[in-house]
């Protein structure tokens, strides 16, 4: 029978030991919150593991980086930003399930992987802004502003 999903999300640090990528990752957890805030990982061999193997490697690496959290209504912890036809003008459609290119948006977590399983054939690009970095210019250049960015942002 095919590996379930739930098994990957039972997926710890502890069950999933990486010996030498391991510390690697932990550096990186530390560039994510502390450094640049983001960081480029090459080389995952996705062509040549099934789909339930590159998530189990993708959730388990990620448990070296910090702790899984669901980013949607229906608590997935692992989705896919596919365009699988949903319509961009149904206000509960998620913008990753179009062909619509995402506008830059907040997620609701401190740290977000994103794993490419195949390239698309146009578009596909992505670009990444740091929010601690953007507040620590802010504090820099224009420290006046600086504790708008600290006060409650309501949002619906």
């Amino acid at each position: 029978s095919r590996p379930s999903l739930g098994r990957i999300i039972r997926i710890t640090r502890d069950k999933f030991p990486l010996p030498t990528l391991g510390p690697v990752l932990l550096e990186i957890a530390q560039e994510l919150l502390h450094g640049r805030g983001f960081v480029l990982i090459r080389g995952m061999p996705v062509t040549r593991w099934s789909k339930w193997e590159t998530a189990a490697a993708y959730y388990g690496m990620g448990t070296y980086i910090g702790e899984a959290v669901s980013q949607n209504a229906k608590g997935h912890l692992l989705g896919h930003v596919k365009d699988i036809g949903g319509d961009p003008n149904d206000p509960k459609t998620r913008i990753y399930t179009t062909s619509l290119a995402q506008p830059y948006h907040v997620d609701s977590c401190d740290i977000v992987g994103l794993l490419c399983l195949q390239q698309a054939r146009e578009g596909g690009h992505s670009n990444v802004a740091s929010s601690s970095t953007v507040y620590n210019e802010v504090l820099r250049r224009r420290p006046d502003l600086a504790a708008v960015l600290l006060e409650d942002f309501y949002h619906d």
